[in-house]
């Protein structure tokens, strides 16, 4: 049998997991596998502020009830 070689560029999680994005071309069976870092920078995260705002999206697209700002100003007067 011939020597058959195939890069692909995966993802590796935080948890050591390899996520594939597509299948390779490869006979199944065992394996070599050599791991380096992708020479492109990942796309960047978003910022705590950007999942503060999705995550009251959606609390408010399920109906989520937030205080208004006279709602609040009432509630810390009633605590004082």
């Amino acid at each position: 049998m011939g020597f058959t070689e195939v890069i692909v560029q995966e993802t590796l999680n935080p948890d050591g997991t390899l996520e594939l994005d597509h299948k390779p071309n490869l006979s199944p069976g065992r394996v070599t596998l050599v791991l380096r870092p992708a020479t492109e920078p990942l796309p960047p995260q978003a910022s705590w502020w950007d999942y503060m705002q999705r995550a009251r999206q959606r609390l408010e697209a399920s109906g989520h009830h937030f205080l208004s700002e006279q709602e609040m100003s009432a509630w810390i007067e009633e605590l004082r």
